[in-house]
């Protein structure tokens, strides 16, 4: 029998109606046992093998707020740390023990409180699954059926953020007070400018600088270390010179402050103290995207995710493009382009003419955004914007399996065609990090990213390009979640963000979506 939508309606209303029933015949029941498990939550926290969470601000401290603010907003206690101090910590995203020194100013998250199992569900590094249904999954798995898990596997949030999280493993004596969510506060160091303002790539400063381009400031970037007095500024640091911008650039720096909780440096000299000057070969002029985005089909829903990035975070604007008038849009007015996540390949996706555009846009300063399956496309022969290929399950003979004798050899028509990685259901995975590209502003050494999926690419040839984020080796790739073996083997040792050159355009491709 089908179902229809009045059919739908009506069962939702029954089972509302039963929902209601049954805790009015079992209110105190219910309220028994909620009662209960938010008395054993504290006594976990007491008796537990963790105690306490500690999100340090580190690098990162407008991240390490958002998190903090994201575990509040759901119910949990969260405080701020008002005295230094050592303890026997463990660090989530490497698992290394040791004793070490949590600063002022860290949130300070305690399991002994009523939503203490929910604190150790989304800062432990690892939530493991039954080993009995891992062993079912992957007997279904090797036998060609659906596995049965409902949507990912991993789902740490200091993982998720990048913020560096420590738990203590027994009672620590420590001086916190309430956080009443208020943001970080941020400043402008030594006053009016006569030169420059100086901000460090900080988690904050993208969406700043993206305000400032709307307002039609001039920004250049320095590709290499300096020093600025008694003050580092990393590769990345953002400059503005007081003599390209207008005369209330000293308010708008003192505005951003407060709102983005920046860090700005005042600098009344251009003369460095070491690395990059300030007007040297290695600071460059950052030219203000005029950014498209391509939705409806053949992209997927998984677009709504880029725009949301511009729109609601960044507040930046970024146009929109049906991908029925793909044939029609003026590549001219813009020098972004981004392609999510879709089926490029299929009836609806662009021809072998629409991908020539493409190429000669690229050619003459365009930058293209490839993201998961718009990577697989760009890398196909008629298409070629990437040098790379996919990389997909070996087949027979590269698995070293003899054929049998009443099939065909490996090398005539009737090969089956290569069969892509089984999908990853959901996983963080370790990758290094090449700092030295302008992509990489503002990135550590290593990072953990979220895949779900199979688009695996090959690494690029350096004469053609560079993995900028690439996957570490198979024994190290897994952080966090559960993964088919064999989707590790592949995966492990490619491109997550990869970078080609196409004459004076440049094309960025990820295998999966980092928004």
């Amino acid at each position: 029998q089908n179902l229809r939508f009045p059919d739908a309606i009506r069962h939702h209303y029954v089972s509302s109606l039963a929902t209601v029933e049954f805790a009015a015949q079992n209110s105190r029941r219910l309220v028994d046992e909620f009662y209960e498990a938010r008395r054993r939550s504290i006594q976990l926290g007491h008796e537990g093998p963790v105690r306490d969470y500690f999100l340090l601000l580190g690098t990162c401290p407008q991240r390490a707020a958002r998190l903090a603010e994201l575990l509040r907003n759901n119910g949990l206690d969260v405080q701020r740390v008002s005295k230094s101090v050592k303890a026997d910590c463990t660090e989530i995203r490497t698992s290394e023990k040791g004793r070490r020194e949590i600063p002022s100013g860290s949130f300070h998250i305690s399991v002994a409180q009523p939503a203490g199992r929910l604190a150790r569900v989304l800062l432990d590094r690892q939530v493991d699954l039954e080993q009995e249904f891992i062993e079912r999954q992957i007997q279904r798995n090797a036998d060609r059926f659906p596995d049965e898990i409902y949507d990912v596997t991993a789902w740490s949030l200091p993982l998720a953020f990048g913020v560096d999280c420590l738990a203590t493993v027994g009672p620590v004596e420590v001086a916190s007070a309430p956080w009443s969510g208020a943001p970080l506060a941020g400043q402008v160091i030594g006053g009016r400018a006569k030169v420059a303002y100086l901000v460090p790539g900080q988690d904050a400063a993208l969406p700043a600088l993206l305000s400032w381009l709307r307002k039609g400031l001039r920004i250049h970037v320095a590709d290499r270390d300096f020093r600025m007095g008694d003050n580092d500024c990393p590769r990345g640091t953002l400059i503005l010179r007081t003599s390209e911008n207008p005369d209330t650039l000293h308010d708008t720096m003192k505005q951003a402050a407060k709102d983005q909780g920046l860090r700005i440096l005042a600098s009344n000299t251009g003369l460095v103290s070491d690395g990059a000057q300030l007007g040297g070969p290695h600071v460059k002029w950052v030219r203000p995207p005029k950014a498209a985005l391509l939705v409806d089909r053949p992209a997927s829903y998984a677009a709504g995710h880029t725009w949301y990035l511009f729109d609601q975070v960044w507040r930046y604007p970024i146009t929109r493009v049906a991908g029925s008038n793909w044939g029609r849009l003026d590549l001219g007015a813009y020098n972004v382009l981004v392609l999510p996540d879709g089926d490029y390949g299929g009836r609806e996706g662009p021809g072998e003419k629409d991908a020539g555009r493409l190429r000669q846009w690229i050619s003459e300063g365009g930058t293209l955004i490839l993201i998961k399956r718009a990577a697989l496309w760009a890398t196909q022969k008629p298409v070629a914007l990437l040098s790379v290929q996919a990389k997909n399950k070996p087949s027979v003979a590269q698995a070293g399996v003899k054929p049998v004798a009443d099939k065909p050899p490996a090398d005539s028509p009737a090969e089956p065609a290569a069969q892509p990685a089984d999908p990853s259901p959901g996983v963080f995975l370790r990758a290094s990090v090449f700092r030295e590209h302008w992509l990489t502003f503002g990135c550590p050494d290593t990072v953990d990213v979220f895949y779900q999926g199979n688009v695996i690419l090959t690494p690029p040839d350096a004469a053609k390009g560079r993995g900028l984020v690439t996957l570490a080796a198979p024994t190290d790739v897994l952080t966090s979640g559960f993964c088919w073996p064999e989707t590790l083997e592949l995966v492990a040792q490619t491109p997550y963000l990869l970078h080609e050159s196409l004459g004076a355009g440049h094309v960025v491709a990820f295998t999966d979506d980092p928004n």
